[in-house]
């Protein structure tokens, strides 16, 4: 669940719509959720498109209906405060359990203040974009096909305190589907965060992740620019599992196959008291022994950046608005 929810089509509903969203100033106080430290962590805001399809709630209900054509655009998140045992301080996500064709465009998370955040063995984050996870349990369908555009998470303060060491959390995580597939996400700014990871990865792009037993398939994660971002500690080298992750890593796919990450750009981030080292970023197209056909491509240095503008709401470059084709309104 989440402290503040904007939702476009769930349980199997199409067509939907949410726009022109001002999330401001906002205080929310998270608590975990019952089912002790494996049970459900709450987000403080979150946004998602396409959440499950009818048989997550009724498995006997005949016809499966899978949400199709959501979409949410157009909103600010900024200067909220988010603190406690939650899993994320604020999510946006592609969807759930089976949706397809839907888009999330134009987001930007600014100035928002992050602490404490951690609960149970989920993975936990600051603020978490997704492509979408899993497949619906009945029908078997995978989420996938939907699309993220135009996301700015720019001077957010962080801190994560999470109670279990996951390789895919971190302080500011971008994530193109967990098992799911045919997901894009392009034009994302990550810029100016003030990052204390707990020991976890201060700033994360990966093209796919497997989840449970599904890999995650053919999702792409493109233009994106990690800026002028300050992550206070390297990841803890002792967790299991944490084999050469860094302050900022880029993974092509983690135990997954054909995934793309196109086109990141590093410049000025200050890891650990050392700014712009390389030897604190890792990047790697296959994460995992069940890893293969992912690609990853890092650009170096300043040229050809794209800047966004002082004023929320607006985004000047151009290179950050890719094109995609959002539903049509329901009329």
């Amino acid at each position: 669940g989440e402290g503040i929810s904007l939702s476009a089509g769930a349980v199997g509903s199409s067509d939907n719509s949410v726009e022109n969203i001002q999330v401001w100033d906002n205080r929310l106080q998270l608590t975990a959720m019952p089912g002790g430290e494996n049970g459900l962590g709450l987000s403080g805001i979150g946004m998602i498109v396409g959440d499950t399809a009818t048989d997550w709630y009724n498995p006997t209900y005949q016809p499966i209906t899978y949400p199709e054509g959501n979409y949410i655009r157009n909103v600010s998140v900024e200067g909220n405060s988010i603190e406690g045992p939650g899993s994320a301080g604020i999510s946006v996500s592609l969807g759930w359990g089976g949706d397809r064709q839907n888009a999330i465009q134009d987001v930007y998370i600014r100035n928002n203040t992050i602490s404490h955040v951690g609960f149970g063995t989920l993975p936990t984050y600051g603020v978490y974009l997704t492509g979408g996870q899993a497949e619906s349990p009945v029908g078997h369908q995978r989420t996938g096909e939907n699309q993220m555009a135009n996301v700015v998470v720019e001077q957010n303060t962080i801190s994560l305190a999470p109670a279990a060491r996951n390789a895919q959390s971190g302080g500011v995580s971008v994530q193109g589907g967990e098992g799911a597939q045919l997901n894009k996400l392009s034009g994302i700014w990550i810029a100016r965060n003030d990052i204390d990871p707990g020991g976890l990865v201060g700033v994360n792009v990966i093209g796919g992740i497997l989840a449970g037993d599904l890999p995650a398939l053919n999702n792409t994660v493109s233009h994106v620019e990690v800026w002028c971002n300050s992550v206070r500690h390297m990841p803890d080298r002792n967790t299991p599992g944490f084999d050469g992750l860094k302050g900022v890593t880029v993974i092509g796919g983690d135990q997954s196959q054909g995934n793309r990450v196109e086109q990141v750009r590093l410049v000025d981030n200050l890891i650990a008291g050392r700014l712009d080292d390389y030897v604190n970023y890792f990047v790697t197209a296959n994460y995992g022994s069940l890893a293969s056909g992912n690609t990853v491509q890092v650009l170096q240095g300043r040229s050809g950046a794209a800047q966004p503008s002082s004023s929320a709401g607006v985004l000047n470059a151009p290179s950050l608005r890719p094109s995609i084709r959002l539903p049509q309104a329901p009329r």
